[in-house]
């Protein structure tokens, strides 16, 4: 993390949308002995099931496996909020199937 605090949301949503992938690609190289091999990495990441904590997914929550190689597996309905011009998140969680 080098004690890099990101103030803004995009610069947040930049750091973590990069660190994530480069997070899932360390948990794939550790999985697989260190191979960088594409197929050796695929299939690493299809067998993670749902151990991965993904930094950008809700509550870490992620699931991986053959069928399923975009893992988050909650989601948050939203919208738009008129008083501040901005997105606004439900506070309820819904499975993503």
């Amino acid at each position: 993390t080098q004690s890099i605090v990101p103030t803004k949301v995009a610069d947040q949503a930049n750091a973590f949308s990069s660190c994530d992938a480069l997070f899932l690609y360390e948990t794939a190289l550790e999985r697989d002995g260190g191979s960088t091999d594409g197929q050796a990495v695929i299939s690493a990441i299809e067998g993670l099931g749902s151990s991965y904590d993904g930094v950008e997914a809700i509550n870490g929550a992620t699931l991986f496996g053959p069928a399923r190689r975009s893992a988050p597996i909650l989601g948050r309905t939203f919208s738009f909020n008129t008083k501040c011009s901005c997105f606004v998140y439900g506070a309820t969680t819904i499975p993503i199937s």
